[in-house]
This record gives C-alpha cells, structure tokens and sequence, in this order.
C-alpha cells in the first residue's frame, strides 16, 4: 500500500500546482468591458477599454477563500495521506469550477459590477449596459479548476479508504464475576 500512495503524490501535487495556477488566475485580466457608442463616437481613436480582474469582481474575497483551502487540502494530503483532504479537496475544486462559470456567465454583473450599481433611468426604462468580454484569465482559471478537479478525483478513486478491523469473532469475552 505505501507504493500506492506514493504514486499518488504527483497528483497531489498537479492539484496543489492547480489551486496556485487559480491564485495568480484570481488577479490576471478577466474580462474586459465593453464599449457600445464608442466606436460611433470616436472614430479611428486609440483608447483602452477598462480591464476586471475576478478579484474585483463582488466575490472575489469568496473565490480567493475557496482557491486557499483547496491549496491547503492538497497540502494536508500530501503530509497525512487521509482520505477526508483529498476529498475536501474534491469538493473546493468542483465549487471553484463552478464560480468561475458562474461568474464567467454573469461577468458584466458580478466581474464588473453593474449588479451593485444602480441603473440609470435618464433613458427610460430600457437601458443599454455595455458588454462584457471574456479575457485569458477566465480561460486559465477555468482550465486550472477542471484540472484540479480531474486530478482530486483520480487521488479520491485511487486512495486507499479508511480500513476499520472487523471484530475477531474467536474473540469472544466471557465476563467473569
């Protein structure tokens, strides 16, 4: 059993290089807003539209907590060998997965932030809000957390689970008074 375990240390470690992949992801460009009348506006102009990374986004502080623990989890497998982290690991990268396709779907709300702002009303109620396109660190962040995932699961599949010892059945105590 120790030359399986063994093997699974460099899973391990592609899930630990994974969540620090997803780190540096965390602050990388995200997605890039868009411009609706600028074009018309100015032609033939050079100007920079504003970039977003995920940790501006309004969960940020969320997406920062699950890429930590899922860096830590992987390290607590790499020192104990337990089951338990390798699953929580598991888990963390399937629920960083999944922000990063939420928040890539609703990247103009929750990225940019027009969820947390109010909307102008000098149009009426119908409002043009400009669009939001996706940059490389939604791309490296998503590729990173379906990399963690594939790799946690391998380590949850090929560990060994936790072994309790059946009770002897020759072992019977006869109380004695």
């Amino acid at each position: 059993m120790a030359g399986k375990t063994r093997a699974l240390q460099p899973i391990a470690l592609i899930v630990l290089l994974a969540a620090g992949v997803m780190f540096a992801a965390l602050f990388m460009p995200f997605v890039r807003q868009g411009c609706i009348f600028c074009p018309i506006a100015i032609p033939g102009s050079t100007f920079q539209l504003p970039t977003f990374s995920l940790m501006q986004g309004l969960d940020g502080w969320v997406v920062l907590c699950v890429v930590v623990a899922i860096f830590l989890e992987a390290a607590a497998y790499l020192r104990s060998r337990r089951r338990a982290a390798a699953i929580a690991a598991l888990l963390l990268s399937g629920v960083a997965l999944t922000l990063c396709v939420f928040e890539g779907i609703d990247s103009a709300g929750r990225v940019v932030g027009l969820d947390a702002t109010a909307q102008p009303t000098q149009f009426g109620e119908q409002t043009l809000n400009p669009p939001a396109y996706w940059t490389f660190g939604l791309y490296v962040f998503f590729g990173a957390a379906v990399v963690a995932v594939v790799a946690s699961f391998a380590v949850v599949l090929f560990s060994r689970p936790a072994r309790h010892r059946p009770p002897d059945p020759m072992a019977v105590s006869i109380p004695t008074s």
